[in-house]
């Protein structure tokens, strides 16, 4: 009787945020654009709503207490908000969203 998540996002031609695998995969094979929790830590830093220098001991604490996120990814934000803070750039310009 209803969409599923996938199928409705797809309908609405809406970004699906999600953190669960199975879903990512529906969605992707349904060519449905994804993004998870990495996308969201891009997107706070390049707004500047939240300086480089918390999403990287954020980023760190999730890394620690969720091993199913990508560590080289969770690694190579970090070692960005960390040059972010050192070289005081504008995130946007620096700071790709995935």
């Amino acid at each position: 009787h209803g969409l599923s998540m996938e199928a409705f996002a797809k309908k609405n031609g809406y970004t699906l945020l999600t953190g669960d695998k199975r879903l990512r995969n529906k969605a992707k094979h349904a060519k449905v654009i994804v993004k998870g929790v990495i996308y969201i830590f891009d997107e706070l830093v390049a707004y500047k709503i939240i300086p480089p220098s918390s999403a990287a001991e954020i980023l760190h604490i999730l890394s620690t207490k969720n091993s199913r996120l990508p560590p080289d990814i969770i690694r190579e934000r970090i070692n960005i908000c960390v040059d972010l803070k050192r070289s005081a750039k504008t995130p946007a310009s620096h700071y790709g969203a995935s």
